[in-house]
């Protein structure tokens, strides 16, 4: 990213974040222990360790990319890191951001120019009975100059 320090706002996780992050590990150990249960087969390439040791690793990134997730509102462009996936993208391609609301969660999404699918922000989500995590998510985008010109807001 090319903003100078100091100049960009930073929207940390939020509370959908850190339950995600508590229940990957969770769900990776009980689909561990349910495969360990069922036992394995003669023409099985991958033992059931070599199974557990890949999904409780994959489980521990992505709890660690849930925790971290983060977007940065620069004054020349938009930096995002998902649970899943990172972007970045110069504020002239931002055709819009778009405040969805639908239960449980509040969400950004982020139209960009000559791109057929929204991307989100991820660290933007937030449970929607969260009002104050809500509001300040909101105000956030409202005082940025780059992102209120392309805010959307829908009623929740």
């Amino acid at each position: 990213m090319s903003d100078p320090p100091g100049a960009a706002t930073t929207i940390t996780r939020g509370a959908p974040a850190l339950l995600a992050a508590f229940a990957i590990p969770v769900l990776a150990v009980a689909l561990v222990a349910a495969g360990w249960s069922r036992g394995t087969g003669t023409e099985d390439p991958i033992g059931p360790g070599g199974v557990a040791a890949v999904t409780l690793v994959g489980a521990a990134l992505l709890a660690w990319r849930a925790v971290t997730q983060r977007a940065v509102l620069g004054p020349e462009d938009l930096w995002c890191r998902n649970l899943t996936v990172g972007f970045a993208v110069e504020w002239d391609r931002v055709e819009a951001l778009r405040v969805v609301h639908r239960a449980p969660l509040v969400f950004v999404e982020v139209r960009v120019a000559d791109l057929r699918r929204t991307h989100r922000l991820g660290a933007a989500t937030r449970f929607a009975a969260d009002r104050h995590g809500v509001a300040e998510m909101l105000a956030t985008l409202r005082t940025h100059p780059r992102a209120a010109a392309v805010l959307e807001e829908e009623a929740p």
